[in-house]
């Protein structure tokens, strides 16, 4: 699996969230490095229990701009949000419960999730809250 190489395409011109988006993207390498280097697969479930704990704290941020901001769309945002934590979770837990190697398939979900909002979901919030910063 290649590593997620950070492209101006990302960038939503919110300091904040482009700062922690890299970081992400840093916790999520870090990961795909970690695959394959770890027989006994604790360093992934710690790697995925940081990077969880991250994502927690960034889901927070985001979600508490939108509300500064009054974003319309926070609730469809919001349960993306939750439906990513449960799915990960899922994937975790299966791990950790069955030993059955899902490295390859979270580490799948991880990273088109993580690119695929940050594209899309992310970027419709960006536009939002720079118009409303240029107005």
């Amino acid at each position: 699996m290649e590593k997620i190489v950070w492209e101006a395409r990302f960038n939503l011109q919110i300091d904040i969230i482009d700062d922690q988006h890299r970081r992400l993207v840093d916790l999520m390498n870090r990961l795909i490095e970690i695959k394959g280097k770890d027989p006994s697969g604790e360093g992934v479930v710690e790697a995925l229990g940081e990077m969880t704990n991250y994502l927690g704290d960034h889901f927070d941020t985001e979600e508490q701009m939108m509300i500064d901001h009054g974003y319309p769309e926070i609730e469809t945002h919001r349960e993306e949000h939750q439906n990513f934590v449960a799915q990960t979770a899922y994937y975790i837990a299966t791990y950790r419960e069955s030993g059955v190697s899902l490295e390859k398939d979270i580490l799948m979900f991880l990273q088109e999730w993580l690119i695929d909002h940050i594209q899309k979901t992310d970027q419709d919030f960006g536009r939002y809250v720079n118009k409303i910063r240029e107005n």
